[in-house]
């Protein structure tokens, strides 16, 4: 699994660049290198899910691989982003074979390859800076836009014992009162989506995982997509462990991706028992056999054609008995999904057990 322990991981601004594209380049440069996802990543000391997610434009990789992610593929961080073409830079840093030895640099290559780095590098913050300022001048556009709505005297006055602000707007006859006290007890504690974002990268893994908690418990969505990136596999187990609410869909498409297979499993049994298609069926593309198989032999209860549907095109023939045993063979809906799937044995022991019923 990724870490992300260094360097800002481009996650955090999903519309920096046009993730998609990205996602093809990848794609494209790996098969041009005759790589299955899974040599790459390999190559890479990740997951291939990971590749995986990359590819479909689903995540973006952080700043420590997009480097050796372009050595590996051939090309330039610029390329891999913008789609240009790679410098003539990108071929000097063509990756040696492994059973080579690397011959002495001089001091002219060195310089060659740190400036191929630097201008990368350099490429990737100007975009990551131009994006904070593009934020920032939203905010003040905000805040400008807040005080020309305000007009006339704000006056002040008590009620109760509490303090109160009536603010006269231009757009309403009817002015605007805060309780102040309420208000604060209100917004006391909570930190929004955007600086969690901000400033995750920076966090270790103790204080993304109470920030998980704390995001999963208050349904809060926004704060999980930015900071499911960062999350280590053991991070996101002990966070659903301590978590009094269960995972939403939404959470569920952001963790996927770094889940650990026990987490997985762990969802999909859950989503099993509350028959929540959309749940299982964003954690399925991250599930190998043994973790679909073990989760249906936990499940007690009878397949739902939607279930049916979702499990069928990712089940080995081990999972594929299990699904055929705990699904409703009167149900011709539910046979109609599961028979492009099932070999004649399995259909011989189907129509055995269709007669016997």
């Amino acid at each position: 699994m990724e870490t992300r322990d260094s360097g800002t991981f481009l996650h955090q601004e999903k519309n920096m660049f046009d993730m998609q594209k990205v996602g093809e380049r990848i794609a494209a440069l790996r098969r041009k290198e005759n790589m299955t996802q899974a040599d790459l990543a390999d190559r890479l000391g990740i997951s291939y899910q990971a590749v995986s997610s990359w590819e479909r434009g689903a995540t973006m990789p952080d700043i420590g691989k997009l480097v050796e992610l372009a050595r590996i593929l051939h090309t330039t961080v610029d390329a891999l982003l913008s789609g240009e073409q790679p410098q003539e830079a990108a071929n000097e840093t063509k990756e040696k074979p492994v059973n080579e030895k690397p011959a002495e640099e001089t001091e002219s290559k060195k310089a060659e390859t740190f400036a191929f780095f630097g201008d990368s590098l350099n490429d990737l913050m100007s975009h990551v800076n131009a994006k904070l300022s593009d934020g920032m001048k939203a905010v003040h556009d905000k805040l400008q836009q807040m005080q020309l709505e305000v007009s006339g005297n704000v006056k002040y006055s008590e009620e109760d014992g509490k303090p109160i602000i009536t603010i006269p707007r231009q757009d309403k006859h009817a002015r605007v009162t805060i309780h102040m006290e309420d208000q604060k007890k209100a917004s006391r504690g909570r930190v929004s989506s955007d600086t969690i974002g901000a400033l995750a990268c920076y966090m270790d893994q103790e204080t993304l995982e109470d920030e998980l908690v704390r995001a999963i418990d208050n349904g809060d969505d926004d704060t999980v997509e930015e900071i499911a990136c960062y999350l280590e596999p053991d991070t996101i187990d002990r966070a659903m462990e301590r978590a009094q609410e269960p995972l939403t869909s939404e959470m569920l498409e952001e963790l996927s991706t770094y889940m650990s297979h026990g987490a997985l499993e762990e969802c999909a049994v859950q989503a099993l028992n509350e028959g929540d298609e959309d749940a299982l069926e964003e954690i399925i593309c991250h599930m190998d056999d043994e973790v679909i198989e073990r989760a249906l032999e936990r499940y007690a209860g009878k397949l739902s054609v939607e279930m049916v549907e979702i499990l069928a095109c990712h089940a080995s023939e081990t999972a594929l008995d299990r699904i055929i045993q705990k699904c409703d063979v009167e149900d011709s809906d539910v046979l109609e999904e599961l028979a492009p799937y099932m070999n004649q044995r399995q259909m011989r022991e189907l129509l055995r057990r269709m007669r016997n019923s």
